[in-house]
């Protein structure tokens, strides 16, 4: 093959990449196509061609042909998309700045591709509207949120669901692999244990039992330590259980099919044909209650309007997803919207997105330990936030059980905090897991007394449904009846409104900085962490009461929910 054949063909090789992003959009399909089996050519056959230009003619034909595509308004996306670019065009310092910015425009959606043109004019265009998207849409905390939504917003998993397990267990694998390549087994979504707790509530309660059997097995969690799970260890543990169910399944089939009894038939007794009918879900229309057609379909339903079907699902406090009478967080429907693609019917589209938050429903729950008997002294303690509009003085709990640091909404919007939108699940004294919708934050915290000495609280969650009750000690009295409580500088709780709840996740501004100082049996202790000295256990003095109140449930309300 001569020199001028091969630099021709690396001049149709690039004419057809770059047809591709829409320089020349002459050039078809077809003639794409002939063109990149002439570089497979060319990559293949010829040796003399320079190293530079075998390279060029390599990934200018690979990286459109390769490269997936971001449409814009989903993370993963984007992350593939990123990975795919560094892998192809990245590794080759050779490749302009322009060519990578036509390569990149040619793979995003609309909204994502004005976003990019707009650096157009700058001297590293392809560089600037990539850092551009990764703040926009490629942070790991982002991509953690949207994918833990769209999990979140499947059905609740059946303990016989062989193959919803598999698939749950695929996407958290899915999910854990791309955080990984984005910011390392060490990175801070890793560390958040909240994500953990919001996957296992979708699994059946004997399935959350053997993830845990499984950290403490694998002394994941120990006794007298701040040591939690996590993504890495959700994933892990998901992997070697979906390969389990499904060997354990097929056996258990096949058994089934070898030891199936056959039935013997007489001479005379006449041959019967069998029909195997597959179980197919049964029609039916919550509004007229016929079984001839599902509520997509009813001719009378379809009359109504959007206000009229609010009313409807009000009325009787439907489902919002199906419209039937139970609970939407029991709701099995698998179906998509046809529109969003969020699971509920799509005739119920127009009436959930003019009605309320869907996922709120109007409850009031206090988040102190459950059952606590009121002679007993959690660890309370002063402290002041900070935030965007001024500090806030208030009281805080240290609460070793919580995995999870929450802020009362009062002390968000006193202090102008925001956040990204989150979700967790909840257990009340009957042990029923309750959705709750907020928001994650991240502020600034010090104790009373240390003002200037700041630490960071990352990943707190709040909501306007969460409360603390109030507490009074008699420290003075406590002080007096116990002589090693005397000379410690102790916090006067009176009356005090806790604003904030610090679990486990924050685990260094709760521990001892210092041994603690026991005294007799039936005497608190006093423990001295980075937010000042707590009297934590029991005492006579605090007068003991009977009511104890952990979850306090209103009428539902009135609004689409």
């Amino acid at each position: 093959m001569a020199a001028h054949d091969t630099e021709k063909m690396v001049v149709d090789v690039q004419a057809a990449a770059l047809a591709r992003t829409g320089a020349y959009p002459d050039v078809t399909t077809e003639r794409y196509h002939e063109y990149f089996r002439l570089c497979r050519r060319v990559q293949l056959h010829v040796m003399t061609v320079h190293d530079t230009d075998k390279m060029v003619v390599d990934v200018q034909a690979a990286a459109p042909a390769r490269t997936g595509t971001y449409p814009g308004g989903r993370e993963k996306n984007f992350a593939m998309l990123k990975m795919a670019l560094d892998s192809l065009i990245g590794v080759h310092p050779s490749l302009t700045e322009q060519y990578k910015y036509q390569v990149l425009l040619g793979r995003l959606g609309v909204n994502a591709r004005k976003l990019a043109e707009s650096f157009m004019h700058e001297i590293t265009p392809y560089s600037s509207a990539i850092q551009a998207l990764m703040e926009k849409c490629g942070q790991p905390r982002q991509l953690v949120q949207s994918e833990l939504g769209r999990i979140m917003q499947t059905p609740v998993i059946k303990f016989s669901d062989y193959d919803g397990f598999e698939n749950f267990a695929l996407k958290v694998n899915s999910l854990v692999g791309m955080l990984k390549s984005l910011e390392g087994e060490n990175g801070f979504e890793f560390k958040c244990g909240s994500h953990d707790d919001r996957l296992i509530s979708k699994l059946p309660p004997s399935y959350r039992h053997r993830f845990v059997e499984f950290c403490i097995t694998n002394k994941i969690l120990e006794p007298n330590s701040d040591k939690t799970y996590n993504l890495i260890h959700s994933a892990e543990w998901l992997q070697v259980k979906a390969r389990a169910v499904r060997i354990s399944h097929q056996a258990a089939d096949l058994y089934r099919e070898n030891t199936q009894p056959r039935m013997a038939r007489s001479k005379n007794q006449p041959s019967t044909s069998s029909y195997l009918v597959r179980d197919k879900s049964k029609a039916y229309c919550p509004y007229c209650n016929e079984t001839n057609h599902f509520l997509g379909g009813c001719q009378e339903f379809r009359k109504f309007s959007t206000d009229e079907i609010i009313q409807w699902i009000q009325s009787d406090k439907r489902c919002w997803r199906c419209g039937r009478k139970h609970n939407p967080e029991k709701c099995t429907l698998k179906r998509p919207c046809n529109n969003c693609s969020d699971l509920h019917l799509t005739i119920l589209h127009d009436a959930i997105q003019k009605g309320v938050d869907k996922a709120t429903p109007s409850v009031t729950m206090y988040i102190d330990r459950d059952r606590r008997p009121h002679n007993v002294m959690l660890k309370i303690v002063p402290v002041r936030l900070h935030g965007p509009n001024g500090c806030l003085d208030t009281y805080a709990v240290l609460d070793d059980g919580s995995m999870r640091t929450i802020s009362l909404d009062e002390a968000v919007n006193k202090l102008d905090l925001t956040g990204e939108r989150d979700e967790i699940h909840l257990t009340t004294v009957r042990q029923e897991p309750t959705q709750c919708v907020g928001r994650t934050l991240t502020f600034e915290i010090s104790a009373a007394e240390q003002p200037n000495k700041r630490y960071q609280i990352q990943c707190a969650f709040t909501s306007p449904l969460l409360r603390l009750s109030d507490y009074s000690y008699p420290i003075q009295s406590l002080q007096s009846r116990w002589a090693h409580l005397r000379g410690l500088k102790l916090p006067v709780v009176y009356n005090a409104r806790p604003l904030i709840l610090i679990g486990s996740d924050n685990a260094n501004l709760i521990l001892p900085q210092e041994p603690v100082i026991l005294g007799p049996s039936g005497s608190p202790a006093a423990v001295r962490t980075k937010l000042g000295w707590t009297l934590p256990g029991p005492s006579s003095l605090v007068k003991a009461r009977n009511e104890s109140c952990n979850l306090i449930t209103t009428a539902q309300n009135n609004q689409l929910h």
